[in-house]
């Protein structure tokens, strides 16, 4: 779970729970979360979510109000928030979208899908996908550091 001020938040195989710390009741906001493809993710009082029809949403921690909604062609698998961005996998592709400015500012292409969450560590992006390679990616620049067979 996530924590802010006044709310929990809690990824579940049917939905984002949004609990009131307070009154100690459940807020479920079926219409939006009741089918998330990914953990959520929280940075500065701000919430992602992903929905499997593509749809990322981004709300207020405390208010639940919607701060911007960005739509992909696919479901995301997305990383946590590091530095106000969220690098996230859609099909073959690795984004970093700046959750700020509610854009893509670099994009790398795999061979083949990648159906995982990304992993970050010392600013470079690590995923595997099923064109049976690992990737190091430039959280930067989106530059390829390098790519190992994992297998075949």
């Amino acid at each position: 779970p996530n924590v802010s001020n006044d709310m929990v938040f809690v990824s579940t195989n049917i939905g984002l729970y949004v609990i009131d710390k307070k009154e100690c009741r459940v807020i479920k906001q079926e219409e939006l979360f009741q089918d998330i493809s990914t953990k959520h993710s929280m940075n500065n009082n701000l919430v992602t979510a992903s929905s499997p029809n593509g749809d990322i949403y981004a709300f207020d921690a405390d208010s639940g109000r919607i701060e911007w909604l960005y739509h992909l062609l696919d479901s995301a698998y997305f990383s946590e928030v590091q530095d106000n961005i969220i690098y996230f996998a859609e099909g073959k592709k690795c984004s970093a979208f700046d959750i700020t400015n509610e854009k893509i500012f670099w994009e790398f292409k795999a061979e083949g899908s990648i159906t995982i969450p990304l992993r970050i560590h010392d600013d470079t992006i690590y995923f595997g996908s099923w064109d049976g390679n690992v990737y190091a990616i430039d959280g930067q620049k989106g530059n390829l550091e390098w790519f190992r067979v994992a297998w075949a």
